[in-house]
Order: C-alpha cells, then structure tokens, then sequence
C-alpha cells in the first residue's frame, strides 16, 4: 500500500468517525447537563452535592466508553464499504 492509499484509507476512516463522534457528543450533552448539579448564579456547590455527581459520573462514564466503541466500529464498517477508484480494500481474517 502506498502512502497515498494509506492517507486515503484514514481520511476515510477519520471523518466518519469525527461525524458519528459529534452526533453521539450531541446526544450526550443533554445527559449529562441533566445528572450534573447546578448552582445558582454568585453560589457554590457543597461537598455532598459535588460527591453526588461525581458518583452519577462514575456510573455514566462505561455509557460513554460503550458508546464511542460502537460508534468508533460503525465508522469503520462504514469505511470498509467504501470503493476507491484506483484500489480496493478487503479486511481478511486468517
């Protein structure tokens, strides 16, 4: 594989990955601003509150990681059933 190709193939891969990666930032943007605490304005949060979060967080944090791998491998089926004009691209297992 030339450079050329390689640089093709990741171009491929890195903005479809940047797109699924801002649609599913977009979805958990709502989530997230509802499980975090809010103070009003000129007040600060106390310890327990900020502990509270910090647990949801903790619990939210495998739903982010979950959801970045499926996105992330969606990208690249994505990718995968691209054709190229001066080359084509097989995954092969052994």
């Amino acid at each position: 594989m030339t450079y050329g190709r390689a640089f093709k193939v990741w171009w491929s891969y890195f903005w479809r990955a940047l797109l699924l990666g801002l649609l599913g930032g977009f979805l958990m943007v709502p989530l997230m601003f509802m499980l975090m605490p809010h103070a009003a304005h000129g007040e600060r949060l106390d310890p327990q509150q900020l502990h509270s979060a910090l647990a949801r967080f903790a619990l939210l944090w495998p739903l982010i990681i979950v959801l970045n791998v499926l996105l992330q491998v969606q990208a690249m089926r994505w990718m995968l059933k691209t054709r190229w004009s001066d080359f084509r691209l097989t995954a092969m297992a052994e």
